[in-house]
């Protein structure tokens, strides 16, 4: 089986793992979620951006493009993230104070659910494009999005159960964006990018991750001011990394 396609499948299967573990074991998320953080961070520091200035030698396009990719990847997920907030995270209380209209809550729980649904897809598409560019990146790429996916799962069924969506439409709604990742591998198929928009296109994803990872895993991670243990974790993401790249040879070319 293609490369992008295996890993679009432990894509869809992270979605799936963390949606499960959202039921099962809550108490550990911090220290889960600081352990993806620190994996994001690391492999777009030693992979992904490594690969941008190496396209950047080798085909002398233009740094300044590549790294202002890179800043507006960060904003536009800035910008996404003000306009279309869609985590619920599962740190809400149901106190008077915060209730809404149900069904209100209920639309916007399959709007956000939806809005993850379209990033899963997204994701997996951009698996399938880092493979275009060598097999190293795809690895790099996919690392990260399977990393980002196990809370796109623990997000997707935090919110519609925080928005009091279940049985069918949830179980429906969590299928889709399981298979997300994978329709994205497989639409990237049809697509042959050249390797200067696969330059830029390695720009947007870096800022793309770099700020989900900050914004939005670390500070889940270490929402509990009383654990010290999600910065262990934060910690160990990235040696494992570290250690990974080794033993896989590291970045080279």
């Amino acid at each position: 089986m293609d490369n992008s396609l295996i890993f679009g499948l432990m894509a869809s299967a992270n979605v799936l793992l963390g949606g499960y573990l959202v039921l099962r074991f809550r108490k550990y998320f911090n220290n889960i979620l600081g352990f993806a953080g620190g994996v994001m961070l690391a492999v777009i520091c030693f992979e992904v951006l490594p690969e941008l200035f190496h396209l950047h030698e080798e085909f002398e396009f233009s740094l300044a493009i590549g790294l202002g990719s890179v800043l507006f990847g960060i904003l536009f997920f800035h910008t996404i993230s003000y306009f279309l907030p869609m985590h619920e995270h599962g740190h809400h209380s149901d106190e008077a104070g915060h209730s809404h209209h149900n069904h209100l809550k209920h639309s916007l729980g399959i709007y956000g659910a939806t809005i993850m649904i379209i990033h899963s897809f997204i994701d997996g598409f951009g698996i399938g494009l880092g493979f275009q560019v060598s097999t190293s990146v795809g690895v790099a790429v996919a690392i990260a999005v399977i990393t980002h996916n196990f809370s796109d799962g623990i997000n997707t069924v935090s919110t519609l159960l925080h928005s009091a969506v279940h049985n069918t439409k949830l179980k429906i709604i969590f299928a889709l964006n399981i298979l997300a990742p994978m329709g994205g591998v497989i639409l990237s198929k049809v697509f042959t990018i050249n390797e200067y928009y696969l330059f830029i296109y390695l720009g947007l994803f870096s800022g793309s991750i770099l700020y989900l990872a900050i914004s939005d895993i670390l500070p889940q991670a270490h929402s509990d001011r009383n654990k010290f243990t999600p910065i262990l974790a934060t910690f160990l993401g990235v040696l494992f990394v570290i250690i990974l790249t080794q033993f896989l040879g590291g970045h080279t070319h």
